[in-house]
């Protein structure tokens, strides 16, 4: 019923506002081939910030935005536009994002880099080179507040984020075993975007979790005593996907099977590496939600929680702490086992009206009257649900009617993207003369009041 209700309001509702959605991560692309690259190697952190090659002078060329009354915008760092982009790494927390920075170099070649900003002064706190091995992906610590991981498909590296910068704390090397497993999975699964995306490691705890052709593989750290804990046939012979192949037939035409209509990615080990969380993305219509399995390693109990996230939408999928999910409007208590909506608004009308949002009060949207403008809706308490679908589009225009606008760009300056939003701050990559000669790309800061 719920996925009926979403596919009938994005129907009844204007579907261009759809590109308002929060925005989910975009890590380096995976390699086409199955192709395992060797182990990385160590990174020396930079606590400085990076200074873009080749920058003209005396100056770079002015940005033409008029920002309204109370919010104010200043440029980060700025450099000849060549390709660079910017991608959303995790949640702002206390104050402080990372963003990750991916460069063209040479044929076909990237370089990669993590930027600590603090998002309470507008300033860079450090930049990490990373390593130019493809599929990075970047973690929560989650058992250690303040620290992260860098994860790709030979192993990991731990850091903290401290008063100076950035410091390495540690390092994890795949089993060897494990790595051609993994590379044989995602070598099949082209949707997959990285080899980072099916495995996950607490060292401490020993234990590993890996997903290959047959299910979810658990083990200690070295890869001593792997075995089998769920297999592939328990997820795709699910009786609630009995009916995928069937509506994923409509669609390609063709005949599927039920591994055709589900994929499995960005599973987490959580509760003391005493849980394992495993995300199913539905592979039938971008209009159905998408489920999520909490299995307790100790007993062998499967909690399902269906439908709690919604991809049409682009909502995040984010692990916040060691036992705390954040899937679109919903939190999940992985220790518990309950769920808490992080809104009384309707989720349905949120996902047409509202943008981009990390506190669930403060959203923003670009595009929503004109393509020039950023828009900063701030929600209040909301008055009695709506349940009509009349009632949903009354909402939904009043919250339309709301939005204020707190940017507006310049002709020049091309869609500007989201990168990260914290509260009543965000981050914004744009480009001034996108395909001239004198093509010029910026990451600013932007404040509300």
């Amino acid at each position: 019923m719920k996925r009926m209700c979403s596919l009938l309001l994005a129907l009844a509702l204007s579907l261009s506002l759809c590109a308002c959605g929060a925005q989910p991560r975009t890590p380096p692309e995976a390699p086409s081939s199955g192709s395992v690259p060797p182990p990385p190697e160590p990174s020396e952190p930079e606590n400085i910030p990076p200074e873009p090659e080749g920058v003209p002078e005396p100056e770079e060329p002015p940005l033409d935005i008029t920002p309204a009354d109370g919010v104010a915008y200043k440029s980060l760092f700025a450099w000849p536009d060549d390709g660079s982009s910017f991608w959303h790494t995790l949640p702002a927390e206390d104050g402080r994002v990372l963003v990750g920075r991916t460069k063209p170099v040479g044929e076909g070649g990237h370089a990669y880099q993590l930027l600590g900003i603090n998002m309470e002064k507008g300033e860079l706190d450090f930049t990490l080179p990373l390593t130019e091995t493809e599929g990075i992906d970047i973690r929560k610590a989650l058992a250690a507040p303040g620290e992260f991981i860098v994860a790709d498909a030979a192993g990991c590296r731990r850091y903290g984020w401290t008063e100076k910068g950035v410091e390495e704390k540690g390092s994890y090397t795949l089993p060897p075993f494990v790595v051609e497993k993994i590379a044989a999975w995602v070598k099949a699964e082209e949707s997959l975007r990285s080899y980072s995306e099916v495995w996950d490691v607490r060292p401490e705890e020993d234990v590993l979790a890996w997903i290959g052709e047959e299910g979810i593989w658990l083990s200690e750290a070295d890869g001593s005593g792997a075995h089998l804990a769920i297999p592939m046939e328990e997820i795709y012979q699910r009786p609630e996907y009995e009916d995928y192949p069937e509506v994923k037939r409509a669609f390609v035409g063709e005949d599927v099977r039920r591994e055709d209509c589900v994929r499995i990615a960005s599973l987490r080990l959580m509760n003391g590496g005493r849980s394992l969380a495993v995300p199913v993305y539905n592979r039938v219509s971008p209009w159905w939600n998408d489920d999520i399995l909490v299995v307790d390693i100790g007993t062998g109990k499967r909690t399902w929680y269906d439908g709690v996230f919604f991809q049409m939408g682009q909502s995040s999928l984010d692990y916040l702490d060691d036992r705390t999910i954040q899937v679109g409007y919903t939190r999940i208590d992985t220790e518990s086992g309950t769920t808490q909506p992080t809104t009384l608004w309707d989720e349905e009308v949120l996902f047409q009206a509202a943008g981009i949002t990390s506190d669930f009060v403060n959203y923003y949207s670009i595009g929503k009257r004109e393509q020039t403008e950023l828009g900063h809706l701030e929600l209040g308490a909301p008055g009695p649900p709506p349940v009509t679908l009349e009632e949903k589009s009354v909402v939904w225009m009043e919250l339309f009617e709301q939005t204020k606008t707190a940017l507006t760009f310049g002709d020049e300056i091309t869609w500007p993207d989201f990168i990260a939003v914290d509260g009543k701050r965000l981050l914004l990559q744009l480009t001034v003369g996108k395909g001239s000669e004198d093509a010029y790309s910026f990451l600013i800061y932007v404040t509300c009041p």
